[in-house]
């Protein structure tokens, strides 16, 4: 994507393909766009709540719903829903230009643009830390993926789940259709996921992989 916006550069010379092959003492040079404000409206869009009290609620989010704004994908989010239901009428979060989100409806695995940990004190004013928080999201699903997703209503619940999520000290159960008996009926599947390099909207299985963007991913699955 930088490549393509023209933010790269070999021997002070614009690359304009990303096939390029540098050479030794080729000196690249690449600017980095700066994190953009990013403001998300209340919308009174319907939500499933299976729980709710004063510091949290969990939500059953369908389907085709994306958790939250992004560039492409700035209206109709569960984050829109929340801000309505919560009163919240807007706020502002940093989110990375457009150029560098090259499937914005693809996964919300993705960066979390909400997640205040991203950031340092020096680096966003205590107004931006404070509506980062306030959407309260801890953790996602994919967009195509449905199920309850617990939702922070402070500062204090949300800084105790996210601690918590980080520890998985806090199970989640996926359940899914698969075409086909597996065998056997139980397994654990423990090999490192990363984006699909030839289809960037996808996640893939990537056992033995040296990508660095590679992510450790265990489950232990059921028949």
């Amino acid at each position: 994507a930088s490549i393509r916006a023209g933010l790269v550069a070999v021997n002070g010379r614009p690359v304009s393909k990303v096939s390029h092959t540098v050479k030794g003492g080729d000196k690249v040079s690449c600017t980095v766009s700066e994190l953009q404000p990013l403001r998300a409206e209340a919308e009174d869009i319907p939500l499933d709540i299976v729980y709710e009290d004063e510091h949290l609620l969990v939500v059953n989010k369908p389907a085709h719903m994306v958790v939250h704004p992004a560039p492409g994908n700035a209206n109709g989010t569960l984050v829109n829903a929340i801000l309505h239901h919560c009163k919240i009428s807007t706020f502002t979060c940093l989110a990375r230009s457009p150029i560098y989100d090259e499937c914005p409806e693809s996964s919300d695995d993705d960066v979390d643009v909400f997640d205040v940990d991203q950031f340092t004190i020096g680096e966003v004013s205590s107004e931006v830390r404070e509506a980062i928080v306030r959407p309260g999201i801890v953790h996602r699903l994919d967009k195509g993926t449905s199920g309850l997703l617990v939702v922070a209503k402070d500062e204090h619940s949300h800084a105790q789940l996210a601690e918590q999520f980080k520890l998985h000290t806090i199970s989640r159960v996926y359940i899914s259709l698969t075409c086909g008996v597996p065998s056997p009926n139980s397994a654990r599947i423990e090999v490192p996921i990363s984006r699909d390099p030839n289809n960037r909207t996808r996640m893939v299985a990537a056992p033995g992989s040296g990508h660095r963007y590679a992510k450790h991913a265990a489950k232990f699955l059921q028949v």
